[in-house]
């Protein structure tokens, strides 16, 4: 019976690193699969018939282009803060979506190399940046590409310490 057990065992761990083997090729492909898409749709000027901007500039040139005259005065008239919060979840899900943040785009991949890597963070500072363009105000890009990773990085450090908490000490 001892016998039995050992060889089951030995052949379930077979199995195992069989599958794991299997599984970091598969993971590998997709990686590679997902690497050389990425490199097509950021060289791209449009993607799924949608224009998609090379920079900030083009981009805040590209939503006055396309939003309605009445609505860029009211939010020219807004307070930058409440603007960029409002409109979040409406305009900054649609720039997300169309301009392709989580599968790549020219414009995304110009923001990552600015530093900025989560969608959200691309929102808000797409939106920031318009509002200020629209009023004739200065970018003052790279303060605001600070500000947001230092937000992300405290949070993220905020999050580790919740955990530490939250599970105890190590011992």
């Amino acid at each position: 019976m001892h016998l039995k057990s050992f060889i089951l065992t030995g052949l379930l761990s077979i199995g195992i690193v069989g599958l794991q083997a299997q599984s970091e090729q598969l993971l590998d492909s997709i990686e590679a699969a997902y690497q050389k898409n990425y490199k097509k749709r950021i060289s791209k000027k449009y993607l799924d018939g949608k224009y998609i901007p090379n920079d900030l500039v083009d981009a805040c040139k590209e939503l006055s282009r396309l939003a309605d005259p009445q609505a860029i005065e009211k939010m020219k008239a807004a307070e930058e803060d409440v603007v960029v919060k409002k409109l979040h979840f409406g305009l900054g899900k649609w720039i997300s979506h169309n301009w392709a943040f989580y599968e790549g785009s020219r414009y995304a991949h110009y923001l990552r190399t600015q530093g900025l890597t989560y969608p959200d963070d691309m929102i808000d500072i797409t939106i920031r940046m318009w509002h200020r363009q629209l009023n004739d105000r200065p970018f003052d890009f790279a303060l605001e590409v600070d500000r947001l990773v230092k937000r992300r990085k405290e949070a993220w450090e905020q999050e580790q310490k919740e955990k530490l908490i939250y599970l105890g000490p190590k011992k």
